[in-house]
């Protein structure tokens, strides 16, 4: 076996020559996975292969003539399981049965068992078997069918194409088919139209993830070999004898490698390695039993190939010149039906030219788990190219980003100035034109004492382009600032090449405010005292009982701001309103004094009421 999927091409049987050259056509189609199909315009026989495809021809009100017919099979109707009987070549060719049936998770609510069945005469590999059977089932669930004419335009259609369909009537909106069947129609005006029935395309039918293999209770529809020694002990002498076979094919091919080495049935392969006693086609007849064989089957997967980078991680998405690109031939399973690591599969590279890889070919091998090294040569040509990875079952799509052909470096000298002073950026560039006019700005905290204009243009002449910064003396200390020079040149850096910035750190020359050393101290009221009118005993005015001595904070000391003065609105009641303050250090008691609660801010006053409010404690000395 030359690669997994080639084994979907392969006929391994006879074909009846007393049957008619139409009935074998379909067993050799039916076991190939295709169709075999008329053309009518052609007017000869051509084959569709089944597999994923893309829409060849697109459908909707503007060439679809008259109703579209929809229509669905009842969930009564639905297969869930497929049997299928065929000669199996480690059983030499007896006729053998395999089950699979869909995921109880995928099936519809109240869905009951319904098993296809089917034989296939010409294939004995049961992989083959396998992938026919499981296609064969997830596309018997594909249950929504379209019918529709349309003009002479689509002619050269034929079943099996791939097409979609747009009718907002039934939601569909670029709905992919596959075509079903296709005839023509001459109409009493002479008109050609073409007849299409088409039923509902799922890639989905290609995975097998969903699909589960059940345990044959028989090897064959003739005799339960589980009832009968003599037949089941013969069998197992074949099938040692070909597991004898394949051990020597497997010095070159090790297909049995994975198979067995992964098995959980170390029994079985201490005897095959090992046999201790009698012969080893013996030790085999009583390890293999039709029970072990399928034990050791069971949970075996076809391998799917997937590509990765060289680590297993996904593909990158785009790539620069210049670099190189490792692609990984991974498979998807642990265990897998064979050893895959001798399989080769036949690569191709499109998207791009054979010069743009060199010395790396085109087209070629690839074995699993081998990692390929794609160098991406770094032209001076400016272009779009996506390189495309194919293989089998499997392809991969890298955007290929230009190398810019020229460079810009940006450098300041000196990068640190005491303001006042200047310096001078520098842009320095290769293949840039002279005259190219290259906008620049200048940003960050120091831009107040930048003198230069913070955006205009500089101009390149034999690759050089300058910008002087100046800067001013504030006399005024805020301490040291950068700014930042950038050129904004008009092109897409891809891959990281331009260099368009540039950092200033400008030093301030004066000196800090010297701090504040001096103690002094103000006189804040403490006490006020009400005075109220005699007619209504309504607050009219507040006087100043008793003052103490805070000292002024210092610099970086907490404050506090107090009131100083008052003003009273009469009435009923009276409001109080600080008119102005005076700002006092936020003393604490281990800085000695006298506590005093001064009202920051004032309750309104009942007639004859109390003077309260909001306080705060302070430490002072009495006055």
């Amino acid at each position: 076996m030359s690669s997994i999927l080639d084994s979907s091409w392969r006929i391994s049987g006879v074909i009846d020559t007393g049957l008619s050259i139409k009935e074998n056509i379909d067993t050799l189609a039916t076991a190939s996975g295709c169709w075999a199909t008329f053309d009518i315009g052609s007017g000869k026989w051509s084959v569709v292969i089944n597999q994923p495809g893309n829409s060849i021809k697109s459908f909707n009100d503007s060439n679809i003539i008259g109703a579209i017919t929809v229509s669905s099979t009842g969930i009564n109707e639905l297969y869930n399981s497929v049997q299928v009987d065929f000669p199996h070549k480690d059983l030499l060719d007896q006729k053998d049965t395999i089950v699979y049936s869909i995921n109880p998770s995928s099936r519809f609510p109240n869905e009951r068992d319904n098993i296809l069945n089917f034989e296939i005469k010409c294939v004995n590999e049961p992989v083959q078997i396998e992938a026919l059977a499981i296609r064969e089932l997830k596309q018997s669930r594909i249950d929504k069918i379209v019918k529709f004419r349309t003009d002479f335009t689509s002619l050269g259609l034929k079943a099996g194409d791939i097409i979609d369909v747009t009718a907002s009537m039934y939601g569909f909106s670029s709905k992919k088919f596959r075509i079903l069947s296709i005839g023509e129609e001459d109409g009493d005006d002479n008109i050609l139209s073409l007849d299409i029935t088409a039923f509902e395309y799922d890639e989905a039918i290609y995975n097998t993830s969903d699909v589960l293999r059940k345990l044959r209770d028989s090897v064959n529809n003739i005799v339960d070999k589980s009832c009968n020694d003599t037949v089941q002990t013969k069998d197992d002498i074949n099938f040692g004898s070909q597991i004898l076979k394949l051990l020597g094919a497997s010095m070159v091919t090790n297909l049995l490698t994975s198979a067995f080495s992964k098995n959980p049935i170390t029994g079985a392969i201490t005897q095959i390695l090992s046999p201790k006693s009698a012969t080893l086609e013996n030790n085999l007849i009583s390890t293999f039993t039709e029970k072990n064989r399928a034990e050791m089957l069971k949970g075996l997967k076809t391998p799917v190939p997937k590509l990765t980078d060289g680590s297993g991680a996904a593909l990158p998405t785009t790539l620069c010149e210049g670099s190189t690109l490792s692609i990984k031939l991974s498979t998807d399973c642990d265990t897998c039906y064979f050893d895959v690591n001798n399989v080769e599969l036949d690569y191709t590279i499109t998207g791009v030219q054979a010069a743009d890889i060199t010395p790396f070919p085109l087209t070629g091998k690839i074995k699993f788990n081998q990692t390929l090294s794609i160098p991406i040569v770094e032209d001076v040509s400016t272009e779009t190219e996506t390189l495309v990875f194919t293989i089998p079952g499997a392809t991969a799509s890298i955007e290929i980003k230009d190398k810019l052909p020229y460079s810009y470096i940006t450098n300041a000298s000196p990068t640190s100035v005491t303001e006042g002073n200047s310096s001078t950026v520098t842009l320095s560039t290769i293949g840039v034109a002279n005259g190219t006019s290259i906008p620049y700005t200048i940003t960050g905290p120091g831009v107040g004492r930048v003198t230069t204009a913070l955006t205009g243009n500089v101009t390149v002449n034999s690759d050089l382009a300058t910008l002087t910064v100046t800067t001013a003396n504030d006399s005024i200390y805020t301490g040291n600032q950068d700014i930042t020079v950038t050129f904004n040149p008009s092109v897409t850096d891809h891959c990281g090449q331009l260099d368009r910035t540039a950092i200033i750190n400008i030093v301030d020359n004066d000196s800090p405010p010297a701090a504040d050393t001096t103690c002094s101290y103000v006189s804040v009221p403490v006490v006020w005292c009400g005075s109220f009118d005699g007619t209504d005993n309504q607050l009219k005015g507040v006087t100043v009982l008793k003052t103490m001595l805070f000292p002024k904070p210092l610099a970086g000391e907490s404050t506090i701001t107090v009131p100083k003065t008052l003003t009273v609105t009469k009435g009923n009641p009276s409001t109080i309103t600080v008119a102005t303050t005076e700002t006092i250090a936020a003393g604490t008691a281990n800085m000695g004094g006298q506590a005093a609660q001064i009202i920051t801010s004032f309750n309104s006053v009942i007639p004859k009421g109390l003077i309260t409010g909001t306080t705060v404690t302070v430490y002072g000395y009495d006055g």
